[in-house]
């Protein structure tokens, strides 16, 4: 991304740029925003009263998506039948796997029976 956009975005969101780095994979420059650093120093672990700092990204946000998404299966999708309604639809799992696979009504629907799937937990 051009450096003029992250200098609009800044003024826009009201957020200043604190620092400028470049991608350690694709060269271009990005823009660390305080927005950033607030959120990276609010999620910084702390053990036994040391706060360990989580760094400031090394690679800009194209590429960190890009990794985010890697694991994702967009490129080959496959028919095959919800395990619970049984009825035909696309999926990117194929029908060899072992896994459940439901259609997205089912999955976020009420149909199904949560002690089918329930497992025993101690607190």
């Amino acid at each position: 991304m051009d450096k003029k956009v992250y200098e609009f975005v800044s003024k826009e969101m009201q957020d200043p740029i604190v620092e400028w780095k470049t991608c350690a994979i694709t060269g271009e420059p990005f823009a660390v925003f305080q927005s950033d650093i607030n959120f990276f120093d609010k999620i910084s672990p702390t053990f036994n009263g040391v706060k360990y700092q989580i760094p400031a990204p090394k690679l800009c946000p194209r590429e960190r998506q890009r990794r985010r998404l890697s694991f994702v299966n967009n490129h080959k999708l496959y028919k095959r039948q919800c395990d619970f309604s049984q009825k035909p639809f696309i999926s990117c799992y194929s029908p060899d796997k072992l896994y459940r696979v439901y259609t997205r009504n089912i999955w976020f629907g009420n149909d199904r029976d949560a002690i089918q799937y329930a497992q025993d937990f101690h607190t």
